[in-house]
């Protein structure tokens, strides 16, 4: 081990195993004098100490062998951070993998780690292993059975994001990474490796989101460590160079920022929001919707303030001077100063310590000359004291099409100003990308899944005897959720409707503009017709009156058995405003999003305006 302090503090290890020698800076100490209830008691001012055990694994460990730090399978302090030696003799058969370097000479059974690490990862199990090298970057991966063609996707998968994130933030700071399957359906990142279930890395869409998570992590939470006194930022930090930026590198970085707020908004806003800079760790989606979400748009918001140069500068200086250290937001602000030579005190203040966020008006857009070619402008903003520090975007569309856009800055309750331009004016947005961590308008704010699932009640409606089963089930997995029969009265705000839908169905899309319509065993979705009758399953969310109330409500056609499993299934799509799977299919084969409007953030002042064009964003890297 490696100390942050001279001395060693006590140890812990896990009581099932057998303390039998104890040796305090090489002086042999009876373990029965030191050892009670797996506290290893450490003499005042001692320096180093061995520790020899053992024990019997339980059948229930194997085939395969997960230790992890914490696990007590090796003495241990919240003080210390590790470097090791480590070596290992198996059964046949059986491959092992820890963060460590392979020690070549012992034929892939030791390894060495000589940079400090928070604790010492290590798995066993019989394993196939395919391994490759590009470039002196290393991947493998360990699979069950023998699977060339799967093994070869996740090579190049991870031989790609190394290099591509090396070259952005830095080198690689571990030996190489590792794919690692597990029977068990887990998600878990480890410094070098992550171990993914059976079923999770056969779907096709983890290759291009969880899978470039976990190695971005190796940077960020395993190259360098978490100091979460002042808030967890790796997790938002991750989401953002990983998740984000796939979906920015295929043109739908847009869609992912508008997703990010609808998730804030339905699962936090309404009394379950907290500080970032009191987020730990996900343990439900009010937490993912802040430490993942909210913390994702921090980051947006200042490459936007900073620019993209020096937001990569800050991102190398950052991970530069805290290799294999702990670090918090103080040092990231540190190394964003540094980057742009300037102040951001206030912006991480905001961002971290406060909850909510503004709520933006467009009070007035009018053109400031005759000719046009100049606009005064006036913005509001709303929510809880003191007024927000913004930087708002706000795009200019011109009489021919072309667009220029401003950030204006927003420390007030309101700003009013005059902007010189090119051309002339035909029409203004506020923030039509959704680059603002806000509140969005009723306008803007599409109906997806994720309004019913984020209500703190719902009532799971079965439309006949045959679902009564499926609702009862559905409505025991959440508290809040109640099963009620299709003719008693609905009191909860949302609604999930199980089996066919009621004769005043045709009624529900009233609000949509015709993009849906219900006929009998017939489901038309922005114009492609589905048939139920065949075992295609259709959900789909909207508004409607029902016990003489305005109720959310999402309505699921799916046979008795399917059900109560296809509504946790729907829990995946919260984004979503409609999903269809088709027969003996796991995986929605056809999704949507209902379309928002933005009018109140939006002045037209040309009536022959046109469409204001979109921004291409740019890949950081």
């Amino acid at each position: 081990v490696s100390m942050d302090s001279p001395t060693l503090p006590d140890l812990v290890i896990d009581s099932r195993w057998a303390v039998n020698a104890l040796r305090f800076d090489d002086m042999a100490a009876d373990p029965a004098d030191h050892v009670d209830a797996g506290r290893i008691a450490v003499p005042g001012g001692t320096s180093s100490a061995v520790v020899e055990y053992s024990g019997r694994l339980g059948a229930g460990r194997w085939p395969y062998l997960v230790w992890l730090p914490g696990d007590g399978w090796y003495p241990d302090s919240p003080r210390l951070r590790h470097t090791f030696r480590f070596e290992a003799v198996l059964p046949d058969g059986f491959v092992a993998l820890t963060q460590g370097r392979p020690d070549e000479a012992t034929a892939g059974d030791a390894w060495t780690q000589a940079e400090p690490q928070q604790g010492i990862y290590f798995v066993a199990g019989p394993w196939r292993r395919y391994d490759a090298e590009r470039d002196g970057r290393r991947a493998a991966a360990l699979l069950l059975d023998d699977d060339p063609s799967l093994a070869g996707l996740y090579l190049e998968a991870a031989l790609q994001w190394m290099a591509r994130y090396a070259d952005a933030l830095g080198e690689y700071p571990y030996h190489g990474f590792a794919l690692v399957e597990n029977s068990q359906q887990t998600g878990w990142g480890m410094p070098g490796f992550t171990l993914l279930g059976s079923r999770v890395i056969r779907l096709p869409f983890i290759l291009h989101t969880s899978y470039p998570h976990e190695i971005a992590h190796n940077w960020w939470g395993n190259g360098v460590f978490v100091d979460a006194s002042h808030g967890n930022w790796s997790e938002p930090l991750t989401t953002y160079l990983a998740d984000y930026l796939v979906r920015e590198s295929r043109g739908a970085a847009r869609q992912y920022r508008l997703d990010t707020l609808i998730g804030w908004h339905d699962f936090a806003a309404n009394g379950s929001d907290f500080p970032l800079a009191r987020f730990t760790a996900r343990h439900d989606e009010a937490t993912q919707a802040v430490g993942y979400g909210k913390g994702m748009f921090v980051f947006h918001m200042l490459r936007r303030q900073l620019g993209d140069a020096a937001f990569l500068d800050g991102l190398n200086r950052f991970y530069r001077d805290n290799r294999f250290r702990h670090a918090g937001f103080d040092a990231l602000r540190e190394a964003f100063e540094a980057a742009c030579d300037c102040l951001l005190g206030d912006f991480f203040d905001q961002w971290l310590e406060r909850t909510g966020a503004p709520a933006l008006t467009l009070d007035d857009a009018r053109h400031a000359n005759e000719t046009g070619d100049a606009v005064t402008v006036s913005i509001s903003q709303s929510g809880i004291a003191p007024p927000w520090r913004l930087r708002v975007p706000v795009r200019i569309t011109h009489a021919d099409g072309t667009a220029t856009w401003r950030q204006l800055p927003l420390r007030t309750e309101r700003l009013t100003v005059t902007l010189p331009l090119d051309a002339r004016a035909a029409r203004v947005d506020v923030d039509p990308a959704f680059d603002l961590f806000r509140h969005l308008g009723d306008d803007e704010r599409p109906l997806t899944f994720s309004r019913v699932f984020g209500a703190e009640r719902v009532a799971v409606v079965y439309a006949d005897d045959a679902h009564a089963g499926a609702a009862r089930e559905a409505a025991s997995r959440r508290p809040g959720w109640r099963a009620r029969a299709a003719d008693e009265r609905v009191e909860e705000p949302a609604v999930i409707w199980l089996g066919p839908a009621p004769g005043e169905a045709s009624s529900w899309h009233r609000r949509r503009g015709g993009l849906y319509t219900i006929d009998g065993a017939d489901v038309t979705l922005d114009g492609e017709t589905h048939r139920l009758d065949v075992g295609t399953i259709v959900a789909l969310v909207d508004e409607t009156v029902l016990s003489g109330g305005e109720r959310v409500l999402l309505w699921l056609d799916a046979s008795p058995a399917q059900a109560a499993r296809t509504v946790e299934r729907l829990s995946h799509y919260a984004r979503h405003s409609y999903a269809v799977f088709e027969r003996g299919e796991r995986m929605a084969t056809r999704t949507g999003q209902w379309r928002g409007r933005a009018a109140a953030l939006s002045k037209t002042l040309d009536p022959s305006a046109p469409q204001a064009p979109g921004r291409i964003d740019r890949p950081l890297f």
